[in-house]
């Protein structure tokens, strides 16, 4: 009788342990499962991590242009002044001492004129009759009273009067006062230039007269 309860008894507990033992083995393998994916990810992705941080991307940048260099002004050298345009009107200069002589027709190179430079009565004569000649006559005359020697302002100015009515005759001498400065208007003299001159002063005169 027991045995016969014990032989029902395991029969009936084998289908329940068989059933144990299986649900048992799927979980472990699905244990085993889950474990092997997760090897195979951490040894798929620590290589390509560690790839990557040897190997660091890199950015892209745009590239900033280098800033453009301010223009600094050399020195130079400080350049001569610039002459006006010439007016065409030829100046007539009576001059003995060289220097003057020289300095004189700069000034009037400097203001647009066309010096023409005698250092004596005779060669300023001859000057002003040979550019009434040629159609070109001398505008204005500035004229040194004093040539040792030769013939000064004072000595020529009817002549160069005659040759060429409408020239502006500027006396020029080291040597002023009132009663000589008439003295010279009343003979015919244009204006009066005293000694030592400037630029300004030739520019304001032959202006004044020259328009």
């Amino acid at each position: 009788m027991w045995m016969a309860e014990s032989s029902t008894h395991e029969t009936t507990m084998t289908p329940r342990k068989n059933s144990c033992l299986r649900s048992s083995r799927a979980v472990w393998i699905c244990l085993g499962t889950i474990a092997a994916w997760l090897v195979l990810l951490v040894c798929i992705f620590v290589p390509l991590e560690r790839l990557f941080a040897l190997h660091p991307a890199k950015k892209e940048t745009t590239p900033i242009p280098a800033p453009i260099a301010a223009s600094i002004p050399t020195a130079t050298a400080t350049a001569a002044p610039v002459a006006p345009a010439p007016s065409g009107k030829k100046i007539l200069i009576l001059e003995d001492d060289p220097g003057i002589g020289d300095i004189e027709c700069r000034m009037l190179r400097n203001l647009g004129y066309e010096p023409v430079w005698t250092m004596d009565g005779a060669k300023a004569i001859e000057a002003c009759e040979a550019s009434v000649k040629a159609g070109t006559p001398c505008a204005a005359a500035i004229l040194d009273l004093t040539v040792p020697d030769g013939l000064g302002g004072r000595e020529i100015l009817s002549v160069l009067k005659k040759l060429h009515p409408d020239i502006k005759t500027i006396a020029c001498s080291g040597y002023s006062d009132d009663d000589l400065n008439a003295e010279l208007l009343a003979e015919g003299f244009t204006d009066i230039l005293p000694k030592p001159f400037r630029a300004k002063e030739i520019e304001l005169i032959l202006k004044k007269h020259l328009g």
